[in-house]
Order: structure tokens, then sequence, then C-alpha cells
């Protein structure tokens, strides 16, 4: 029998999350944007401005759409349409925007 998610479970799960420097920045941009929406590809290109040793974009590419986007939808960051490679901020995400250290979303 699975017992809720304490308030210790959903912590750690921001926390792991929020670990990964792609996963932040990706977060940064959809925050930063007027409608809180961008395409996997702009993503892809804010990810390769940010990252001086990023050398291939494919590698980036795949990452994002197989590992970081899908994390973060699990979670409840964002909505990913993988069919039209849309992403959106979700309205209600597990902790407030404002909550978040400035140090964690402008990574």
């Amino acid at each position: 029998m699975n017992s809720p998610p304490t308030e210790y479970d959903t912590q750690t799960a921001v926390c792991d999350v929020l670990a990964s420097v792609y996963r932040r920045q990706v977060l940064h941009q959809l925050v930063a944007s007027e409608d809180d929406v961008a395409s996997a590809a702009d993503l892809v290109d804010e990810l390769v401005d940010h990252d001086e040793t990023a050398d291939d974009r494919r590698h980036i590419a795949v990452k994002l759409h197989h590992v970081a986007l899908p994390k973060l939808a699990v979670a409840g960051f964002i909505e990913y349409d993988a069919r039209t490679q849309t992403v959106r901020a979700c309205e209600h995400p597990p902790t407030e925007w404002g909550a978040l250290p400035a140090s964690v979303v402008d990574t």
C-alpha cells in the first residue's frame, strides 16, 4: 500500500529536478518569456548559448527531449507536448516560482 507523499518527499523530488543545470535553464527561459511558452528548438538554442562546452547541438536536443523535459513534466513544472515540441510552464508548479532562490532560476 502506497502512502501519500510527504512534504519531505515533495521537497526531495523538487531538489532532484532542480539539480540539473539544463533543467534550471529551461525553467528560467520559460519564466522569462512573455507567455511561459517555448519550442524545444528555442530551448536547445538557449542551452547551447549558455554552455560554452556544448559542441554537440544534437546531443543537447536528445537529452532535452528524452530526459530533461519529461522529468520536468512529471514533476509538475512544465507541460511538454513531444509531438509539437512545445513546452509550457505549468500554472501551478510544485513550488511557487517566487519561492525559488534567484540563484536557482537564474542559473
